[in-house]
Protein backbone atom coordinates (compact mmCIF):
# COMPACT_ATOMS: atom_id res chain seq x y z
CA UNK A 1 0.00 0.00 0.00
CA UNK A 2 0.69 1.68 0.43
CA UNK A 3 2.22 1.69 -2.25
CA UNK A 4 1.64 -0.69 -5.12
CA UNK A 5 3.69 0.27 -8.13
CA UNK A 6 7.36 -0.15 -7.26
CA UNK A 7 8.75 0.95 -10.59
CA UNK A 8 8.09 4.03 -12.69
CA UNK A 9 6.01 2.64 -15.51
CA UNK A 10 6.47 4.17 -18.93
CA UNK A 11 3.89 6.77 -19.80
CA UNK A 12 2.67 5.93 -23.21
CA UNK A 13 2.72 9.27 -24.97
CA UNK A 14 5.76 8.47 -27.08
CA UNK A 15 4.18 5.26 -28.30
CA UNK A 16 0.80 6.56 -29.33
CA UNK A 17 0.12 6.94 -32.98
CA UNK A 18 -3.09 8.86 -33.43
CA UNK A 19 -3.65 7.64 -36.94
CA UNK A 20 -7.21 6.52 -36.35
CA UNK A 21 -10.07 7.47 -34.06
CA UNK A 22 -9.75 4.22 -32.08
CA UNK A 23 -6.18 4.96 -31.04
CA UNK A 24 -7.13 8.46 -29.91
CA UNK A 25 -10.08 7.07 -27.95
CA UNK A 26 -8.18 4.46 -25.97
CA UNK A 27 -5.39 6.82 -25.02
CA UNK A 28 -7.72 9.62 -23.97
CA UNK A 29 -9.61 7.16 -21.77
CA UNK A 30 -6.35 5.82 -20.35
CA UNK A 31 -5.14 9.31 -19.43
CA UNK A 32 -8.52 10.07 -17.87
CA UNK A 33 -8.37 6.89 -15.80
CA UNK A 34 -4.86 7.62 -14.56
CA UNK A 35 -5.82 11.16 -13.62
CA UNK A 36 -8.88 9.96 -11.71
CA UNK A 37 -6.79 7.36 -9.92
CA UNK A 38 -4.42 10.12 -8.78
CA UNK A 39 -7.46 11.88 -7.27
CA UNK A 40 -8.71 8.61 -5.70
CA UNK A 41 -11.85 8.61 -7.85
CA UNK A 42 -11.57 4.84 -8.00
CA UNK A 43 -14.93 3.86 -9.45
CA UNK A 44 -14.62 6.46 -12.20
CA UNK A 45 -10.99 5.48 -12.86
CA UNK A 46 -11.95 1.83 -13.23
CA UNK A 47 -14.75 2.72 -15.65
CA UNK A 48 -12.47 4.78 -17.90
CA UNK A 49 -9.67 2.23 -17.83
CA UNK A 50 -12.01 -0.63 -18.72
CA UNK A 51 -13.32 1.42 -21.63
CA UNK A 52 -9.74 2.17 -22.64
CA UNK A 53 -8.91 -1.53 -22.59
CA UNK A 54 -11.91 -2.34 -24.76
CA UNK A 55 -11.03 0.41 -27.23
CA UNK A 56 -7.38 -0.70 -27.33
CA UNK A 57 -8.38 -4.27 -28.06
CA UNK A 58 -10.80 -3.23 -30.79
CA UNK A 59 -8.20 -0.93 -32.32
CA UNK A 60 -5.41 -3.50 -32.44
CA UNK A 61 -3.22 -1.56 -30.02
CA UNK A 62 0.13 -3.19 -29.25
CA UNK A 63 0.38 -5.63 -26.37
CA UNK A 64 2.76 -3.52 -24.31
CA UNK A 65 0.31 -0.64 -24.31
CA UNK A 66 -2.58 -2.89 -23.32
CA UNK A 67 -0.37 -4.27 -20.56
CA UNK A 68 0.01 -0.76 -19.16
CA UNK A 69 -3.78 -0.35 -19.01
CA UNK A 70 -4.08 -3.72 -17.28
CA UNK A 71 -1.35 -2.72 -14.82
CA UNK A 72 -3.19 0.45 -13.79
CA UNK A 73 -6.49 -1.43 -13.57
CA UNK A 74 -4.78 -3.82 -11.18
CA UNK A 75 -3.72 -0.85 -9.05
CA UNK A 76 -7.26 0.50 -8.97
CA UNK A 77 -8.76 -2.84 -7.93
CA UNK A 78 -6.12 -3.21 -5.22
CA UNK A 79 -6.91 0.20 -3.80
CA UNK A 80 -10.59 -0.72 -3.79
CA UNK A 81 -9.79 -3.82 -1.73
CA UNK A 82 -10.72 -6.12 -4.66
CA UNK A 83 -7.64 -8.29 -4.49
CA UNK A 84 -8.45 -11.20 -6.81
CA UNK A 85 -9.56 -8.91 -9.67
CA UNK A 86 -6.32 -6.99 -9.10
CA UNK A 87 -4.31 -10.20 -9.44
CA UNK A 88 -6.21 -11.11 -12.59
CA UNK A 89 -5.35 -7.83 -14.31
CA UNK A 90 -1.68 -8.06 -13.38
CA UNK A 91 -1.51 -11.69 -14.54
CA UNK A 92 -2.94 -10.66 -17.90
CA UNK A 93 -0.34 -7.89 -18.13
CA UNK A 94 2.46 -10.40 -17.53
CA UNK A 95 1.47 -12.26 -20.67
CA UNK A 96 1.88 -9.18 -22.83
CA UNK A 97 5.39 -8.01 -21.91
CA UNK A 98 8.90 -9.54 -22.11
CA UNK A 99 10.37 -11.01 -18.90
CA UNK A 100 12.59 -8.00 -18.21
CA UNK A 101 9.52 -5.76 -17.95
CA UNK A 102 7.54 -7.93 -15.54
CA UNK A 103 8.95 -6.73 -12.22
CA UNK A 104 6.18 -4.27 -11.30
CA UNK A 105 3.34 -6.68 -12.06
CA UNK A 106 5.07 -9.53 -10.21
CA UNK A 107 5.48 -7.22 -7.24
CA UNK A 108 1.83 -6.22 -7.27
CA UNK A 109 0.64 -9.82 -7.56
CA UNK A 110 2.82 -10.79 -4.60
CA UNK A 111 1.42 -7.88 -2.63
CA UNK A 112 -2.18 -8.88 -3.35
CA UNK A 113 -1.58 -12.51 -2.37
CA UNK A 114 0.05 -11.28 0.82
CA UNK A 115 -3.09 -9.30 1.64
CA UNK A 116 -5.18 -12.42 1.00
CA UNK A 117 -3.04 -14.31 3.48
CA UNK A 118 -1.75 -16.68 0.78
CA UNK A 119 1.85 -16.26 1.86
CA UNK A 120 3.43 -19.15 -0.03
CA UNK A 121 2.07 -17.89 -3.33
CA UNK A 122 3.07 -14.35 -2.41
CA UNK A 123 6.59 -15.53 -1.65
CA UNK A 124 6.90 -17.22 -5.05
CA UNK A 125 5.96 -14.04 -6.90
CA UNK A 126 8.15 -11.88 -4.66
CA UNK A 127 11.14 -14.09 -5.38
CA UNK A 128 10.42 -13.90 -9.11
CA UNK A 129 10.42 -10.11 -8.83
CA UNK A 130 13.65 -10.17 -6.82
CA UNK A 131 15.29 -12.31 -9.49
CA UNK A 132 14.76 -9.39 -11.86
CA UNK A 133 15.72 -6.65 -9.39
CA UNK A 134 17.70 -8.19 -6.56
CA UNK A 135 18.67 -5.00 -4.74
CA UNK A 136 15.34 -3.17 -4.86
CA UNK A 137 14.55 -2.38 -1.20
CA UNK A 138 10.81 -2.50 -1.79
CA UNK A 139 10.99 -6.02 -3.11
CA UNK A 140 13.21 -7.01 -0.19
CA UNK A 141 10.74 -5.52 2.23
CA UNK A 142 7.83 -7.31 0.53
CA UNK A 143 9.64 -10.64 0.68
CA UNK A 144 10.42 -10.08 4.33
CA UNK A 145 6.77 -9.40 5.09
CA UNK A 146 5.57 -12.62 3.48
CA UNK A 147 8.25 -14.57 5.32
CA UNK A 148 6.84 -13.06 8.50
CA UNK A 149 3.38 -14.30 7.54
CA UNK A 150 4.85 -17.80 7.39
CA UNK A 151 6.56 -17.32 10.78
CA UNK A 152 10.00 -17.63 9.22
CA UNK A 153 11.23 -14.97 11.60
CA UNK A 154 15.04 -15.41 11.47
CA UNK A 155 15.12 -15.29 7.66
CA UNK A 156 12.56 -12.47 7.61
CA UNK A 157 14.64 -10.35 9.99
CA UNK A 158 17.72 -10.73 7.80
CA UNK A 159 15.77 -9.69 4.70
CA UNK A 160 13.99 -6.69 6.23
CA UNK A 161 17.17 -5.39 7.86
CA UNK A 162 18.82 -5.68 4.45
CA UNK A 163 15.99 -3.55 3.07
CA UNK A 164 16.43 -1.05 5.90
CA UNK A 165 20.13 -0.79 5.08
CA UNK A 166 19.33 0.45 1.58
CA UNK A 167 18.34 3.80 3.07
CA UNK A 168 15.09 4.15 1.12
CA UNK A 169 13.03 6.64 3.11
CA UNK A 170 9.87 5.53 1.31
CA UNK A 171 9.92 2.13 3.02
CA UNK A 172 11.72 2.84 6.29
CA UNK A 173 8.52 3.22 8.30
CA UNK A 174 7.06 -0.03 7.00
CA UNK A 175 10.31 -1.89 7.72
CA UNK A 176 9.91 -0.80 11.34
CA UNK A 177 6.44 -2.34 11.31
CA UNK A 178 7.92 -5.62 10.08
CA UNK A 179 10.53 -5.60 12.82
CA UNK A 180 7.75 -4.83 15.31
CA UNK A 181 5.85 -7.90 14.11
CA UNK A 182 8.92 -10.06 14.73
CA UNK A 183 9.27 -8.63 18.25
CA UNK A 184 5.57 -9.22 18.87
CA UNK A 185 5.92 -12.85 17.79
CA UNK A 186 8.67 -13.21 20.38
CA UNK A 187 6.30 -11.90 23.04
CA UNK A 188 8.17 -8.60 23.37
CA UNK A 189 5.15 -6.32 23.19
CA UNK A 190 6.63 -3.15 24.65
CA UNK A 191 9.60 -2.99 22.19
CA UNK A 192 7.19 -3.86 19.38
CA UNK A 193 4.91 -0.98 20.34
CA UNK A 194 7.89 1.38 20.39
CA UNK A 195 8.85 0.27 16.88
CA UNK A 196 5.32 0.87 15.63
CA UNK A 197 5.30 4.33 17.18
CA UNK A 198 8.61 5.01 15.43
CA UNK A 199 7.01 3.95 12.15
CA UNK A 200 3.96 6.16 12.73
CA UNK A 201 6.14 9.17 13.50
CA UNK A 202 7.77 8.82 10.08
CA UNK A 203 4.54 8.55 8.08
CA UNK A 204 2.07 11.06 6.71
CA UNK A 205 -1.64 10.48 7.21
CA UNK A 206 -2.60 7.66 4.87
CA UNK A 207 -4.25 4.28 4.56
CA UNK A 208 -0.93 2.65 5.45
CA UNK A 209 -0.47 4.81 8.54
CA UNK A 210 -4.01 3.95 9.60
CA UNK A 211 -3.14 0.26 9.45
CA UNK A 212 -0.06 0.79 11.62
CA UNK A 213 -2.14 2.74 14.13
CA UNK A 214 -4.60 -0.16 14.16
CA UNK A 215 -1.82 -2.64 14.85
CA UNK A 216 -0.47 -0.40 17.62
CA UNK A 217 -3.89 -0.44 19.28
CA UNK A 218 -3.75 -4.25 19.41
CA UNK A 219 -0.37 -4.21 21.15
CA UNK A 220 -1.57 -1.58 23.58
CA UNK A 221 -4.52 -3.77 24.51
CA UNK A 222 -2.11 -6.63 25.19
CA UNK A 223 -0.15 -4.25 27.41
CA UNK A 224 -3.45 -3.24 29.09
CA UNK A 225 -3.07 0.33 27.90
CA UNK A 226 -6.74 0.53 26.98
CA UNK A 227 -7.08 4.30 26.84
CA UNK A 228 -4.18 4.58 24.39
CA UNK A 229 -5.54 1.61 22.43
CA UNK A 230 -8.93 3.29 21.98
CA UNK A 231 -7.29 6.58 20.96
CA UNK A 232 -5.08 4.96 18.33
CA UNK A 233 -7.88 2.76 17.01
CA UNK A 234 -10.09 5.82 16.60
CA UNK A 235 -7.31 7.59 14.71
CA UNK A 236 -6.88 4.50 12.55
CA UNK A 237 -10.57 4.44 11.68
CA UNK A 238 -10.41 8.07 10.58
CA UNK A 239 -7.32 7.64 8.42
CA UNK A 240 -8.41 4.40 6.78
CA UNK A 241 -11.86 5.75 5.98
CA UNK A 242 -10.42 9.00 4.60
CA UNK A 243 -7.86 7.29 2.37
CA UNK A 244 -9.39 3.89 1.52
CA UNK A 245 -13.11 4.63 1.60
CA UNK A 246 -16.06 3.68 3.82
CA UNK A 247 -16.35 0.05 2.70
CA UNK A 248 -12.75 -1.19 2.76
CA UNK A 249 -12.00 -4.47 4.60
CA UNK A 250 -9.32 -2.72 6.65
CA UNK A 251 -11.92 -0.31 8.01
CA UNK A 252 -14.13 -3.22 9.05
CA UNK A 253 -11.31 -4.89 10.96
CA UNK A 254 -10.18 -1.66 12.60
CA UNK A 255 -13.69 -0.87 13.79
CA UNK A 256 -13.74 -4.29 15.45
CA UNK A 257 -10.48 -3.43 17.21
CA UNK A 258 -11.86 -0.06 18.21
CA UNK A 259 -14.94 -1.76 19.68
CA UNK A 260 -12.70 -4.09 21.71
CA UNK A 261 -10.67 -1.19 23.09
CA UNK A 262 -13.82 0.72 23.98
CA UNK A 263 -15.28 -2.27 25.82
CA UNK A 264 -12.11 -2.66 27.85
CA UNK A 265 -12.26 1.07 28.63
CA UNK A 266 -15.80 0.74 30.00
CA UNK A 267 -17.39 2.62 27.10
CA UNK A 268 -19.99 -0.01 26.28
CA UNK A 269 -22.40 2.10 24.25
CA UNK A 270 -19.68 3.46 21.97
CA UNK A 271 -18.35 -0.08 21.60
CA UNK A 272 -21.76 -1.30 20.41
CA UNK A 273 -21.90 1.46 17.81
CA UNK A 274 -18.43 0.64 16.46
CA UNK A 275 -19.19 -3.09 16.35
CA UNK A 276 -22.49 -2.47 14.57
CA UNK A 277 -20.79 -0.38 11.92
CA UNK A 278 -18.18 -3.09 11.43
CA UNK A 279 -20.94 -5.67 10.89
CA UNK A 280 -22.62 -3.42 8.33
CA UNK A 281 -19.42 -3.03 6.33
CA UNK A 282 -18.73 -6.76 6.57
CA UNK A 283 -22.17 -7.49 5.15
CA UNK A 284 -21.64 -5.04 2.29
CA UNK A 285 -18.27 -6.31 1.16
CA UNK A 286 -18.67 -9.98 2.06
CA UNK A 287 -15.21 -9.87 3.67
CA UNK A 288 -13.63 -13.28 4.15
CA UNK A 289 -9.98 -12.34 4.71
CA UNK A 290 -8.43 -12.72 8.16
CA UNK A 291 -7.13 -9.16 8.13
CA UNK A 292 -4.84 -9.66 11.10
CA UNK A 293 -2.97 -12.46 9.31
CA UNK A 294 -2.49 -10.23 6.27
CA UNK A 295 -1.79 -6.99 8.04
CA UNK A 296 1.42 -6.19 6.23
Amino acid sequence: MTSIGILNRIILATYVSVTCLGAADWYALYKSGVEKLSRRMLVEARRDLRSSLDAAGAGGVAGGQRAEILHVLGQVEFQMGRLRPSISYHERALGLVPPADRTADLFNIAQAYRELGEARTAERYAREAMALSAEDPRILRLLGSVLIQQRKYPEAEVVVRRALGKGDAAITAMVWTDLATIEEARGRYAPAAEMLQRAIDGMAASHARGRVLSNLSVLEQRLKRYREAALHARQAVGEIEAHAGPQHPDLCATLERYADALRHSGRAEEAKQAAQRARQIHALIGATVDWRSAKK
